[in-house]
């Protein structure tokens, strides 16, 4: 199986890096590819509700990608690796009760994945693949970090994606002094991603 993991923490060593990183050497330990995408790190334009996406023939197809220059815009690149994956984990910080501006920046552009939206001729470019949630954040998760699950939830369904997992990791300040149940439990995601 091959999983594609989006890192969205811009601290690269942070707790959601490390997480991930637990996540992703359980899955490489069973046998299964892992290929990181670091978010964070690589400029995404927000979607500019122009709809061009959905008249074009390819998924992905965008207005914005096709005008920025060369390295300005890596929807593309995201979406496509999106789309030659078996399973797809996002990783994420908390900020303000949901996910930092470039994840929403995702989402958002993510509507260029899909075709023919709210009919049942709906198809979308990473339809039945796998898909888990993993965030961190510093407080407790009620009232707090508990709108990010039904956020990644509505998501899928829109994406047409299956949900395998989901891990929020709350009271994290520094890798460091993560516990080692949260070690387990980023294993116990990764078995979930892998079915």
């Amino acid at each position: 199986m091959k999983v594609v993991t989006i890192q969205a923490s811009p601290r690269s060593t942070g707790n959601t890096a490390t997480i991930l990183e637990w996540v992703e050497e359980e899955l490489k330990k069973n046998g299964h590819e892992t290929e990181r995408i670091d978010l964070a790190r690589d400029p995404l334009y927000d979607c500019r509700g122009c709809y061009f996406c959905q008249a074009q023939e390819n998924y992905g197809d965008c207005k914005i990608t096709r005008d920025a220059p060369p390295g300005e815009d890596c929807a593309k690149e995201v979406f496509e690796k999106m789309g030659a994956a078996d399973a797809i984990v996002l990783a994420s910080p908390l900020y303000c009760w949901s996910f930092p501006a470039h994840v929403h920046a995702m989402f958002h552009r993510s509507i260029s994945l899909v075709r023919g939206y709210g009919t049942p001729e709906q198809k979308t470019l990473v339809q039945g693949k796998r898909a888990a949630l993993l965030v961190t954040c510093a407080g407790a998760v009620e009232d707090n970090a508990d709108l990010v699950g039904p956020q990644f939830d509505r998501v899928c369904k829109f994406l047409m994606l299956e949900k395998a997992g989901e891990l929020i990791v709350p009271e994290c300040m520094e890798p460091a002094v993560l516990e080692d149940d949260v070690r387990t439990k980023a294993a116990e995601l990764a078995k979930q991603i892998a079915g």
